[in-house]
């Protein structure tokens, strides 16, 4: 075997491997919580949670995880679903693409819900409880939900998630809760 070759292939992958995204489990570990902030690798988030806490209960229709370098604290996304939305034969939904997806009304007027909810977990036992979920299943995630639909890092950079009109919410989940019935 050529020796160039094998070298231009141990330079590759080692680059992959620096590259490559933090999972989930890692971040976690590595999130700190002061006050309204959450700290990663020495810049601070702040965040404006609401006070009160809310539940979001729904078919898990999709959960991705996901890495995203400007709020790398938001490790998953999750699309929950009611009524017409958790039909596929009465709404088509598209995979979740960085955090984003589409879909397509088959019926006029379908009825229910669809969140596209980015997950913070507020600690590592309720990232691996997220990691738990699968499709079809019912679930209740608890928590807080952001409240200015913004996020500014001590790095001088700034967020947003998209229009909680079009069901983009960025919640801190402080519990998860699957039905026992939809395992």
């Amino acid at each position: 075997m050529n020796p160039k070759f094998v070298i231009a292939a141990l330079l590759i992958l080692g680059g992959w491997w620096w590259m490559r995204a933090p999972g989930a489990q890692s971040i976690m570990k590595a999130v700190k919580t002061e006050d309204s902030a959450l700290v990663y690798r020495s810049t601070r988030y702040e965040v404006e949670w609401d006070a009160e806490e809310k539940t979001y209960s729904g078919d898990v229709h999709e959960l991705a995880e996901d890495y995203n370098s400007a709020v790398p604290f938001n490790t998953h996304d999750l699309i929950l679903t009611t009524e017409d939305y958790s039909n596929p034969e009465r709404v088509k939904i598209n995979p979740l693409r960085h955090g984003h997806t589409t879909w397509l009304y088959k019926v006029p007027a379908a009825q229910g819900d669809l969140k596209v909810l980015h997950l913070v977990p507020k600690d590592l036992a309720i990232c691996k409880k997220i990691q738990m979920l699968e499709h079809g299943q019912v679930a209740s995630i608890i928590g807080q939900e952001e409240t200015d639909n913004r996020v500014e890092s001590s790095d001088a950079r700034s967020y947003s998630f998209g229009s909680k009109s079009y069901g983009h919410i960025l919640f801190l989940v402080t519990d998860v809760q699957i039905d026992s019935e939809s395992l």
